[in-house]
């Protein structure tokens, strides 16, 4: 008795069948919001890792490379958010066992480098250094409006279209 009335919202209405409603949704549905939610965390955590490898040496070592001439070529990134250090990279001849330059190019990057004025000088002299300002502003935006799309676009991929179809 008690009982009746529970599956009812109207009285006249019809009745609902009993069930979990979860066991409705089609198993290929929660397998794909999985895999989507599996892929975005993926994708967020792995977003500064995504890089080619290579030897990371200190400013030190980078210093005196540039001083033996076995610096081919660098690239010194001046992020303005993290002024006065600075990302470098580029390649640098590599050595045998008697010390001396071989002709095989090593990638390599030099992790927060100190610029000071003097070694920005001297950096600037050099032909084999570059230097570049990257443009954080739309990599920021992107990384700040895409969730929001992906959510989107997945809330009318399976809830929208559903609707439509009834």
């Amino acid at each position: 008795m008690f009982d009746e009335g529970s599956n009812r919202i109207n009285p006249g209405a019809q009745q609902r069948p009993p069930g979990d409603p979860v066991r409705k949704v089609p198993v290929f549905t929660l397998i794909a919001w999985a895999g989507i939610i599996a892929a975005s965390a993926a994708l967020f955590l792995m977003k500064h890792h995504i890089a080619a490898s290579t030897v990371q040496i200190s400013q030190g070592e980078f210093l005196g490379m540039l001083a033996s001439n076995q610096i081919v070529s660098a690239t010194v990134a001046i992020n303005q958010q993290t002024v006065p250090l600075a990302e470098i990279t580029g390649t640098f001849y590599g050595t045998d066992a008697d010390g001396k330059a071989t002709k095989g190019e090593i990638p390599f990057t030099v992790h927060n480098f100190l610029l000071t004025g003097d070694i920005e000088n001297d950096l600037s002299h050099s032909l084999k250094i570059s230097f570049k300002t990257p443009n954080t502003v739309m990599a920021n935006l992107l990384w700040s409006i895409m969730p929001f799309l992906i959510l989107g676009v997945l809330f009318w991929f399976f809830f929208m279209r559903q609707i439509k179809r009834r």
